[in-house]
């Protein structure tokens, strides 16, 4: 399980990553270091989509889990082999933050806290999510205006990456 981390820590934590053991050696690891320095800055500036955080259709719409019943748009069980299902969790493996639920308004995330997750992601505007967090002795906190990857970094929680990434 690999936390969300800041450009700064990333850079820090890149000295004990790569040791150098001799000179010949050096070269060669600043040049891992700065590709990885580089991928990790690149990575922290993409904007925030939806389908980060939940399953969502090519469009941003929310999907949500089938269940066992009949499908309408194919002959079998809903299921692993069905078409609205097989959209689901192909959505589902490109989610790269781990812990999200979906309401439109983050006030029905604080109003439902029999939920499992910890966070909440909501639309804030067009272009920019809101992102709602419950922690037992703190109680709920709101971050809005959440608009690249990098700004997810100011959550005091720490998100929580997907093996994906």
């Amino acid at each position: 399980m690999r936390k969300l981390v800041s450009m700064v820590d990333f850079v820090l934590e890149q000295e004990s990553n790569f040791p150098c053991s001799d000179k010949n050696d050096y070269i060669e690891t600043n040049e891992k270091v700065l590709k990885s320095i580089i991928k990790h800055a690149n990575f922290l500036k993409q904007p925030l989509t939806l389908s980060m955080f939940i399953p969502t259709d090519e469009n941003g719409n929310v999907l949500e889990e089938l269940y066992k019943q009949k499908c309408n748009n194919c002959t079998s069980q809903i299921g692993y082999d069905c078409c609205n299902d097989i959209e689901y969790q192909q959505a589902k493996s490109k989610v790269i933050f781990e812990g999200f639920c979906y309401f439109e308004h983050q006030s029905t995330f604080v109003n439902s806290r029999n939920n499992n997750f910890e966070y909440c992601v909501f639309n804030y505007t067009k272009d920019k999510l809101g992102i709602c967090t419950y922690t037992e002795n703190k109680g709920f906190h709101t971050y809005f205006k959440m608009s690249t990857i990098e700004d997810l970094v100011s959550i005091e929680k720490g998100i929580t990456l997907t093996d994906k990434i």
